[in-house]
């Protein structure tokens, strides 16, 4: 918008008169123009000086005049601005505008973000402190679980050597088929002597046939022998391993011959303990697996050592 020559402010086009030399503008009231003044033939003042000194009053040679003087002794003409710089003042403050907006919604973007960290932690703290106590709390029945299983282990090892203790001088025979009106006691007998050993009435505390956990057709029940001495346990046992075993023919039941086994009477628990030894005995190619006195052994070969499995970590002994 173009400047009032006199004051410089902006020009409305209503108000303003405009010089005949120069054709700049003016504020009719900053001019001081009267009813006498002819307002098509006007004059500013500093083209009116000029025509006065016999200067030339052209527009060009005005504006190029005016754009010399400092800026202090422009006081009734504008400065002359190019494109070009005006352009550039217009991008600059453009830029510092933006820079400034951004600059204030960096710093409140910042503000911002403190505080809704400040808030969250404010929520979350009492839960990790909360968590916190609760992983303590489950450590520490970790560790107390961990102390349980190690004190239940060791009663169960306790209860189960007990029980096997209570077992020694027993022996279960397993396989013998079961036939109408038999009796126990005559059959064991009959087998300690098929053993080479005299055995006595008195010599038997009891022999009964036991029902087991779980019933299989056509599978007889065991029988549980528990005799007076161990002594004579052990040499039932020796007697019938020299024989090379047992058969229903040996004792003189009729039918088809068939193998049963008279073994020491283990407690489940090693019972089980057995079956993993064997099993595990022949993936690693050991020849031989035997029970004595209610010990698992075990030995690769003949002139390999001994391996005694009293618990279930002793299988660790077999690689």
């Amino acid at each position: 918008m173009p400047k009032c020559i006199a004051c410089s402010r902006d020009l409305d086009i209503s108000k303003q008169i405009r010089c005949t030399k120069c054709f700049r503008g003016c504020h009719n009231k900053c001019a001081n123009i009267t009813s006498d003044v002819d307002i098509d033939s006007w004059t500013c003042p500093p083209c009116s000086r000029r025509e006065h000194r016999g200067q030339s009053t052209s527009p060009d040679k005005v504006q190029a005049a005016a754009t010399r003087r400092n800026k202090k002794d422009t006081g009734l003409c504008d400065r002359f601005v190019s494109k070009d710089d005006l352009q550039k003042l217009i991008t600059e403050g453009i830029n510092q505008a933006i820079d400034s907006k951004l600059g204030h919604f960096e710093s409140l973007k910042m503000s911002l973000f403190v505080e809704i960290r400040e808030e969250i932690n404010s929520f979350i703290n009492p839960f990790l402190k909360k968590t916190e106590c609760l992983r303590e709390e489950v450590n520490q029945l970790k560790n107390d679980i961990q102390n349980n299983n190690s004190v239940i282990d060791e009663l169960r090892c306790q209860i189960n050597k007990q029980q096997q203790w209570n077992r020694m001088n027993n022996l279960e025979i397993v396989g013998l088929p079961q036939t109408k009106n038999e009796s126990t006691r005559a059959l064991i007998k009959t087998i300690a002597k098929h053993a080479n050993v005299v055995l006595q009435d008195e010599h038997i505390e009891y022999a009964n046939r036991v029902q087991p956990k779980q019933y299989v057709s056509g599978k007889p029940k065991t029988i549980v022998v528990r005799l007076k001495s161990r002594d004579i346990k052990d040499e039932i046992l020796s007697g019938l391993r020299r024989r090379r075993g047992i058969q229903t023919l040996d004792i003189g039941l009729s039918g088809e011959s068939k193998k049963f086994f008279v073994n020491e009477h283990l407690t489940p628990e090693n019972k089980q303990l057995l079956k993993e030894a064997k099993a595990l005995a022949a993936k690693k190619g050991f020849k031989f697996v035997w029970v004595r006195n209610c010990c698992i052994f075990l030995r690769r070969n003949e002139e390999s050592p001994v391996i005694t499995i009293n618990f279930r970590r002793d299988l660790e002994k077999i690689c």
